[in-house]
């Protein structure tokens, strides 16, 4: 269990990545997985925007991320596998949502429909433990 996974736990922000090598592998597992963790319902509330989520490895590329298109694919699929995610992101001035549009999700109308989509998910998750 990691340490922001601890019921009370105090965090300021959670950063997460994937490699070039994942997107180039079109590889989510890892970045799922990780995700995955964020929609118990404790840990939710206390990451809701503090998520800052980055792909490693393209420093030396001269094109934005948004311009490279294993990148949008790769966040094409994260977003459909995991389309809670852009409510737990950090969407302040200087995020990386602010930087570069390869991070918007590709169907999402506003933060309110993230929050329901997630909320709706933490209750599915419940019912199917309970049942």
């Amino acid at each position: 269990m990691e340490l922001w996974e601890y019921p009370g736990a105090r965090v300021d922000c959670l950063v997460l990545y994937a490699s070039r090598t994942e997107v180039e592998a079109a590889d989510i597992d890892h970045a799922l997985s990780a995700l995955d963790k964020l929609l118990k319902p404790e840990v939710a509330q206390r990451l809701k925007g503090r998520l800052i989520f980055e792909i490693r490895g393209y420093e030396d590329d001269p094109r934005d991320l948004w311009e490279i298109p294993e990148v949008r694919a790769w966040m094409k699929a994260l977003d459909q596998a995991f389309p809670y995610w852009f409510y737990f992101m950090d969407v302040g001035p200087g995020s990386t949502l602010a930087k570069s549009s390869a991070f918007r999700p590709t169907h999402c109308a506003d933060l309110a429909s993230v929050e329901f989509r997630v909320n709706k998910a933490k209750l599915t998750r419940r019912n199917k433990a309970a049942g």
